[in-house]
């Protein structure tokens, strides 16, 4: 199996309470569960400061950050950090939720895998399963979104598995697109 990893800041360092990313000033346990985004149910986690929607596909669909002392939930009064309309220029294109690709095959066929409890984390897991007859990277590909008791950061892993009864293959190359706000980045700093 090969592992990836990729921790997503919900602050500047600023706004961070610590190196490590984590605060004591929320204690709130992590709360899963569903809710609907647009005309669909997401998967979320929420922690007091960060409240995460991830989609039956795997896509992040929205990041909200509350700073630690501040009144209010993430969900209602978080400030968003996925960038709804997408970066005109920069290379983003249009993207607005964060996904992962991997070439040549896409991910839209992921699915829920479940949600994992390990002491104060709250593990929401995904699954694409090789399929033969339309997939052409002959590997099982996970990806998880982590968030725990004060951290202030979304820790996202993939792990990739290629059974040896699958055909040998090449992966070119694994991008996640994450499309940060970066208006509210700017602002911040004014």
């Amino acid at each position: 199996m090969v592992y990836f990893g990729m921790l997503l800041g919900g602050a500047n360092a600023a706004l961070a309470n610590n190196p490590g990313g984590f605060t004591t000033l929320v204690t709130a346990n992590v709360t899963t569960g569903t809710e609907t985004y647009g005309n669909h149910t997401d998967y979320f986690l929420d922690n007091g400061i960060l409240h995460v929607d991830v989609a039956s596909n795997a896509n992040a669909e929205s990041i909200k950050y509350l700073k630690p002392g501040s009144s209010g939930t993430p969900s209602a009064n978080g400030v968003q950090m996925i960038s709804q309309s997408g970066v005109p220029t920069g290379g983003f294109g249009e993207h607005y939720y964060i996904y992962y690709y991997f070439y040549p095959d896409g991910s839209q066929d992921s699915a829920y895998l479940g949600t994992t409890t390990s002491g104060t984390n709250v593990d929401l897991g995904y699954k694409r399963t090789y399929n033969p007859a339309t997939d052409l990277v002959a590997v099982d590909m996970e990806i998880h979104y982590v968030l725990g008791k004060g951290n202030t950061a979304l820790y996202v892993y993939l792990v990739a598995n290629h059974p040896t009864t699958y055909p040998l293959c090449n992966i070119a190359f694994i991008q996640m697109i994450w499309p940060t706000d970066w208006v509210w980045r700017i602002r911040r700093r004014v």
